[in-house]
């Protein structure tokens, strides 16, 4: 929820104070258009944007009424997750014309729209913002991974890794961290 809070709060402060156009969605010379190397390269991140889905299946056995709960949160938080994207990207092209978006570095485009409509203290102040949701999302995995592990051990497909009578009794996969295969 913090995560999306600090996006809507750029949204509303870019909107409020800053000196976007809506113009800037026409590319001011259809001729200029981006090269092969900097479209494959946003290609990665919006690669990136899309991991971590599959990790709400590795909870499915600590989900009340999984076959309807997975489906419906999978389903839930794309659309949403869509949502939110297409607005942030309506925004970024309100903040920045199209070239200046492409132009190098790539990343991060959030920074540059941060700094193009609200100054120099908003752009680091967005940067901070996400290198604390990067370390969100591995803490994320952190918590998300070992429970594979744990349930492998239940069913005995983990044959050196014993759970320790204290790790049954509370279902915590702790050991798991450290019996797991390591990535």
């Amino acid at each position: 929820m913090l995560k999306v809070g600090a996006i809507l709060l750029l949204i509303a402060a870019g909107m409020m104070g800053g000196k976007g156009d809506w113009a800037y969605l026409r590319l001011t010379d259809p001729d200029t258009v981006p090269g092969i190397g900097p479209s494959i390269v946003s290609l990665i991140f919006a690669l990136y944007a899309n991991t971590g889905w599959n990790a709400a299946a590795y909870l499915a056995g600590e989900v009340t009424d999984p076959a309807h709960t997975i489906p419906r949160t999978m389903i839930g938080g794309t659309l949403f997750v869509a949502l939110l994207y297409l607005i942030l990207n309506g925004f970024n092209f309100y903040a920045l014309p199209v070239m200046d978006l492409a132009k190098p570095p790539i990343l991060p485009v959030a920074d540059k729209v941060a700094l193009a409509l609200l100054g120099s203290d908003a752009a680091r102040f967005v940067t901070a913002l996400l290198r604390l949701s990067v370390a969100g999302a591995v803490s994320a995995m952190v918590w998300a991974g070992p429970r594979v592990y744990y349930a492998m051990a239940q069913d005995g497909l983990i044959p050196f890794c014993k759970l320790p009578a204290h790790e049954a009794r509370r279902s915590t996969p702790s050991f798991c961290r450290a019996c797991g295969p390591q990535s």
